[in-house]
């Protein structure tokens, strides 16, 4: 059947269209939407990229967070120096950590079912409500 691999690449027609709104979203909407604990990372992860601290205000140290995901936006901060860019880029690689996470759904759910509810629980994962909010918000729940 072909219903699985059309249902899936429907959902993933409407998970860009609305990660491409949320990413390019006006910078003030933004500022309402995303929680502070991705400011608290990102501005970590530019003294981290600029002075190789791991520092909020540039002079006490801090921890604290998911290091990999520290990893992954010290690394974004090092190309990526305006700060707006900066939230963008991160909604963005977070959006496709979670498109990441829906091909290990397929593949967990065709291993215990078959490949036709894999392309469905894939799907199903990638346009749920709920963790695409919580992907769009930038932290380390991505990861």
């Amino acid at each position: 059947m072909i219903r699985g691999p059309i249902l899936f690449a429907v959902a993933g027609c409407v998970f860009t269209a609305a990660a491409a709104r949320i990413v390019n979203a006006d910078v003030e909407w933004l500022l309402r939407t995303v929680p502070d604990d991705t400011f608290y990372y990102l501005q970590i992860a530019r003294n981290l990229a600029a002075h190789g601290q791991s520092t909020f205000d540039g002079s006490a140290a801090t921890n604290g967070y998911h290091p990999l995901w520290m990893f992954l936006l010290t690394a974004v901060a090092t190309i990526v120096d305006d700060r707006v860019a900066l939230l963008r880029s991160a909604m963005a690689l977070a959006l496709a950590l979670h498109v990441c996470s829906s091909v290990v759904v397929y593949a967990i759910v065709t291993r215990l079912v078959d490949r036709e509810w894999g392309f469905v629980a894939a799907a199903c994962w990638l346009i749920n409500p709920l963790t695409f909010v919580i992907s769009a918000q930038a932290t380390e729940a991505s990861v």
